[in-house]
């Protein structure tokens, strides 16, 4: 609740992806440039900073550094059309699920915890190589899309991830 708060509607003139995290070998920053190198057409925001930085080299990527507060990630979070997640690994991926709530369709690398959170071609994409993106990337140009996609994102947030939910239902487990 606190963070779907922050979210603010666009409508951006070009296609501006990005990802909230730390640039360490996790996150996979060689991918996310290849990536954006492969779609000069599109605009990439690397929102955190971290010390593979020197690894993002596009010139359509902007990388907006540290930031003190959650009110200040999620400003540019609102800045962002698609959230394109490159991890080699990952959890429960919280920046994944802050995309859910501020409406994002997820384009992910097809690996546990990005794929525990993104129902393929319901709010978002998951793919092992660069060329799939061209297809996924060419259906999220339209707004009407992403538009379906973010409220299909915004509905599995509010149904699989609502913490409160999740802690009764355990707590029924438990007791029966």
């Amino acid at each position: 609740k606190k963070v779907e708060r922050n979210y603010i509607a666009i409508n951006n003139s070009q296609l501006t992806l990005g990802l909230v995290g730390r640039i360490s070998e996790q996150k996979n920053p060689k991918l996310f440039n290849q990536i954006a190198f492969h779609f000069p057409q599109y605009k990439f925001i690397w929102i955190g900073d971290g010390e593979l930085r020197h690894e993002i080299t596009a010139p359509n990527i902007e990388v907006t550094g540290w930031f003190f507060n959650s009110i200040e990630v999620y400003k540019h979070l609102n800045r962002i059309d698609v959230i394109l997640q490159t991890s080699l690994w990952e959890g429960l991926p919280i920046a994944l699920l802050e995309g859910l709530a501020f409406h994002k369709p997820i384009v992910a690398t097809d690996v546990i915890g990005n794929k525990d959170i993104v129902d393929h071609r319901i709010n978002g994409y998951l793919f092992t190589k660069i060329e799939e993106l061209d297809e996924y990337f060419t259906l999220l140009e339209q707004a009407e899309a992403r538009e379906k996609m973010g409220k299909n994102a915004y509905l599995s947030c509010k149904n699989k991830f609502d913490s409160q939910k999740n802690f009764y239902d355990l707590i029924n487990i438990y007791e029966n």
